[in-house]
């Protein structure tokens, strides 16, 4: 119950709108934010994650989302953020903000989380230009090689905040 409150959370949080398991896009947007905040040292529930047609993917999360449509509202657990997962939410929002204006949110986040994957789980030795070619073999949707560029930047800079 309290993975499920802490999607909900983090959704209304980032996005400003609930999670809609029926949407999508809604569930691409919550596997890649999860997959992101935890390699960013955010707690939300230490799903693991495999490669998939989107990037990486957990069915936990899924699983959890879908468990999301039975919840009731009023009876779910209140979730606080620390001052250390709001540091981590701020750094999120920072990666979405380097998002090119032509590009939505769900394939940025696709591109970025997907980057980050293969670097850290596939090719951890590979050069930025290797993670590119990557990418694109692997997705090819993903054709256009300044955005993946600029995501392979972005991947970049995702690391776990020190705590003070």
């Amino acid at each position: 119950m309290k993975r499920i409150a802490a999607i909900t959370k983090v959704f209304d949080t980032l996005y400003n709108r609930p999670f809609d398991y029926s949407v999508f896009n809604d569930r691409l947007l919550i596997q890649k934010t999860i997959y992101i905040l935890q390699e960013m040292g955010m707690s939300i529930g230490d799903y693991s994650f495999k490669w998939h047609k989107y990037g990486p993917y957990s069915q936990s999360v899924q699983d959890d989302g879908f468990r999301l449509l039975s919840t009731q509202a009023d009876g779910m657990i209140q979730i606080r953020f620390t001052d250390y997962g709001i540091s981590i939410l701020d750094n999120f929002r920072t990666l979405l903000n380097q998002k090119p204006h032509s590009v939505s949110t769900e394939r940025w986040l696709e591109a970025v989380a997907s980057i980050h994957y293969i670097k850290r789980n596939c090719l951890p030795l590979a050069a930025d230009n290797e993670l590119v070619d990557e990418l694109i073999k692997r997705k090819p949707h993903f054709n256009d090689r300044g955005l993946v560029n600029l995501a392979v930047a972005s991947a970049n800079e995702i690391s776990v905040p020190h705590e003070s």
